[in-house]
């Protein structure tokens, strides 16, 4: 069974999921992707639905994971399925005839909708697109925890990394190293397949690690993250193996150069502009960490360029009122 500090987590969710369902005028909810199936349960195998009424909570799975939901997850009636778990639901009468039934309209295919009409012909079958993410985009104590120690492990397994990185290493067995510190360290998986891009492979957005040879002078873009009770972390570095060649220091002005000339184009408005000095979503940090990482971001930025900003990007385009407060004020 889940902790208590996770079952009031989940409790927490699932009736805000199911205050949801008056103001779409629907009778349940069904809920097929798997993230948001261990983000209302909890449950974290590859073969579940969640049925979500408003005084009761159906959990459908493949009878090979039963044993697996009962320790995972709390408050939900456990449905074994032999077979379909969409035709679990329509054999065990779960549904009251002639109900408004949402689905998760972001998720299922259209062959997935068609058989959902199909089987449930008695009801109607209302494709709600974000009735889960609009739940979700709001973090509580709890998730962010789980956020915080994701991006620790991984912060951890950066820092590991720089001592093993060197010439003559392949770019897979870096990867290979990244993921097995990942769990070393206590994460579930990697969030994403590990990315380590050395050279010409630098250029290439979101490139596969190769078979290829890290050489000294060489620019490595490193791009990874880790799962932590479900949630994600997600770092990009850039680092030199070496003293930068001199191709790499000529890009770098080069790029300096294109702000000033399109400062003299656009009457002394460059087009270069800040970034949010690391990876952090804004909107879930505190406001001494908003602040800290707004103003490392224009240090940098001005160290760089010799001038103010006049824009700033925000990892994964994240934010909220505060933050953009704390930009204005600086």
């Amino acid at each position: 069974m889940p902790s208590n500090t996770k079952t009031q987590h989940y409790k927490t969710i699932q009736k805000k999921v199911c205050s949801r369902l008056s103001d779409f005028k629907l009778d349940c909810f069904l809920i097929t992707s798997l993230p948001h199936v261990r983000y209302i349960s909890g449950f974290s195998g590859s073969a579940g639905l969640c049925l979500v009424f408003n005084n009761s909570k159906y959990f459908i799975t493949d009878k090979r994971y039963t044993e697996q939901a009962a320790k995972e997850i709390s408050g939900w009636k456990i449905i074994p399925s032999k077979n379909d778990l969409f035709e679990t639901i329509a054999e065990n009468n779960l549904i009251p005839n002639n109900s408004r039934i949402g689905i998760d309209g972001n998720h299922l295919t259209f062959a997935q909708y068609q058989n959902l009409k199909k089987i449930f012909h008695n009801h109607r079958v209302l494709p709600k697109a974000g009735f889960i993410e609009e739940v979700a985009i709001v973090k509580d104590a709890y998730e962010i925890e789980q956020i915080t120690k994701a991006v620790e492990i991984s912060d951890q397994v950066f820092l590991k990394i720089l001592n093993i990185i060197k010439p003559g290493i392949r770019e897979l067995d870096i990867s290979a190293e990244i993921t097995f510190l990942h769990k070393k360290c206590g994460a579930e998986r990697d969030a994403f397949e590990p990315i380590v891009a050395s050279g010409k492979n630098s250029a290439l957005p979101h490139a596969k690690a190769s078979k290829k040879i890290i050489c000294k002078g060489d620019i490595v873009t490193l791009d990874f993250g880790c799962v932590v009770s479900g949630y994600h972390s997600d770092l990009t570095r850039t680092i030199f193996i070496g003293e930068p060649k001199r191709k790499a220091i000529k890009i770098y002005q080069t790029v300096l150069e294109a702000d000033k000339i399109s400062q003299e184009r656009y009457h002394g408005h460059g087009s270069a502009i800040a970034q949010i000095y690391n990876h952090i979503i804004m909107p879930l940090a505190n406001d001494r960490d908003k602040y800290t990482q707004i103003c490392w971001g224009i240090k940098d930025f001005q160290a760089r360029f010799r001038r103010y900003p006049e824009g700033m990007w925000l990892p994964e385009t994240a934010v909220d009122y505060r933050t953009l407060e704390i930009m204005a004020d600086l």
